[in-house]
């Protein structure tokens, strides 16, 4: 198959879009995803899929320290106040 070319805007949206149905599937824990990875992976660069499966990671990770930092300040501003 010819890979997707990344400078055609018509191609970029095609790939976003099966990027999008594919974590979507994914979050929604579902035990098959294998069409929509078939489909992300027919529209996407495989440079891009690793970029975009990176990124998923970190911000989830990003957002697990935050909500881990607000819990800590929250307990240490309740220990300043009695």
């Amino acid at each position: 198959a010819k890979p997707p070319n990344p400078v055609n805007k018509e191609a970029r949206q095609e790939c976003y879009k099966h990027r999008d149905a594919y974590f979507l599937c994914v979050d929604s824990g579902s035990s098959s995803c294998s069409e929509q990875r078939k489909a992300l992976e027919a529209a996407c660069l495989p440079s891009w899929i690793k970029h975009f499966e990176q990124r998923r990671e970190y911000l989830k990770e990003k957002a697990a320290r935050i909500k881990m930092i607000e819990e800590q300040d929250r307990l240490f501003q309740q220990g300043t106040k009695k």
